[in-house]
């Protein structure tokens, strides 16, 4: 026979032993009610914004709706074409039918679209994706930075740069000069990272140094948020994040080989984090004597599938290129697979946030490459084709 209550407390009586029975009941009860209550609402808050991604997602220009883009003869037609879409709004501020004005206006939707993204997260996550996209931040002040150093003072130089806020924006773009620019950044989170970026500057001359600071400042705060995030669903976008940086560092190191850069300046402009790749095989590429035994090397980790049957095909900047597409293409399936995945979770928000930037990339490039007076043939194959 089992133990009864009073058995363990003797001298309660019977009616007792039973209110102190029902108690528990209701306590244990009240708890399982609360533990689901949590997962229906997460799962809830989940549903509610992946539904809204998958609309957004369904507005995506795929395969499909790419090709007669590639086809088309002019920028009058391409435009045209994205008349029917959820570009349409923003083409209508178009000063001048050229690929910088459609590149400006394609990008601003990218910026709207992120803001989306990031006000759509459900709280857990959220801090998550508002810093992941102050890429477009990072992108305004690389181009500020680089009209400064041109001493190109132009407003079409630096229009593309409204995704800074409105003070920060026109602070930069009225500065007369990168002294001026580091000024107006003060208090920021990127007046360290440029000031450091000017000091390698003055000892290079090559932007790069002031880019790579400042990425790696940007990346590094991100990933330190992902961290130290308690979001049930943060690893899925930790993992996308990472195979992102792996393929950044990767082409940071090929491309510096390729201009001959030192060993220690390319050590110097990789950034710190490091998930599918062993730290020691990018210093071993850095120090490699050229380019292709760069490449070599990155054969055995995981990326080396997008990169060995490359490598008896092409030489130096069609290497490169070729190996960019690849990694690009390899990595945003890998990214796709987690969506389907973690469907119910953080997968299809992270999958979108990526998914998005590749579109605005294919556009961009196949503006420019009409511009340019590319055949199709030869812009297709510079994009990055979506699957269905």
């Amino acid at each position: 026979m089992g133990l009864r209550m009073i058995d363990i407390i003797p001298g309660l009586s019977g009616k007792l032993e039973l209110i102190i029975l029902l108690s528990i009941s209701t306590g244990i009860f009240i708890i399982l009610i609360i533990v689901i209550f949590r997962r229906i609402r997460r799962y809830g808050d989940y549903a509610y914004v992946n539904a809204r991604i998958s609309a957004m997602k369904s507005r995506l220009f795929r395969k499909e709706k790419l090709n007669p883009l590639i086809q088309t003869q002019n920028l009058q037609n391409f435009a045209s074409l994205l008349e029917d879409s959820h570009y349409s709004q923003y083409l209508d501020s178009i000063e001048g039918l050229r690929a910088r004005e459609l590149e400006i206006s394609i990008n601003q939707q990218l910026s709207d679209t992120y803001d989306k993204i990031s006000s759509l997260a459900p709280l857990e996550i959220r801090e998550i994706f508002q810093e992941m996209v102050k890429i477009l931040e990072i992108q305004s002040l690389k181009t500020i930075i680089g009209s400064k150093l041109k001493e190109t003072t132009k407003e079409k130089e630096v229009k593309l740069q409204k995704y800074l806020s409105e003070r920060l924006h026109e602070k930069t773009s009225e500065a007369k000069n990168i002294d001026e620019v580091v000024e107006s950044l003060k208090g920021t989170e990127y007046e360290n990272w440029i000031k450091d970026g000017l000091s390698e500057y003055e000892k290079t001359r090559n932007p790069l140094s002031i880019w790579s600071k400042i990425e790696k400042g940007y990346w590094k705060k991100v990933w330190k948020t992902i961290k130290t995030s308690t979001a049930k669903y943060s690893n899925v976008t930790r993992k996308a994040l990472g195979m992102k940086i792996d393929i950044q560092n990767i082409l940071t190191v090929l491309r510096c080989k390729a201009e001959d850069v030192s060993a220690d300046e390319i050590k110097n402009h990789i950034i710190p984090i490091h998930t599918k790749i062993d730290p020691r095989s990018i210093e071993r590429a850095a120090e490699s004597e050229n380019l292709k035994k760069a490449a070599m090397l990155f054969e055995d980790t995981p990326y080396g599938n997008d990169i060995s049957d490359l490598l008896n095909q092409y030489e130096g900047a069609e290497l490169i290129f070729k190996i960019e597409i690849n990694l690009q293409r390899s990595v945003l399936k890998k990214i796709r697979n987690l969506s389907t995945r973690y469907y119910s979770g953080a997968g299809p928000l992270t999958a979108f946030f990526f998914e998005k930037n590749m579109e605005v990339k294919n556009l961009t490039t196949i503006a420019n490459g009409i511009e340019e007076g590319l055949e199709s043939e030869e812009i297709e194959e510079k994009i990055i084709k979506p699957e269905v």
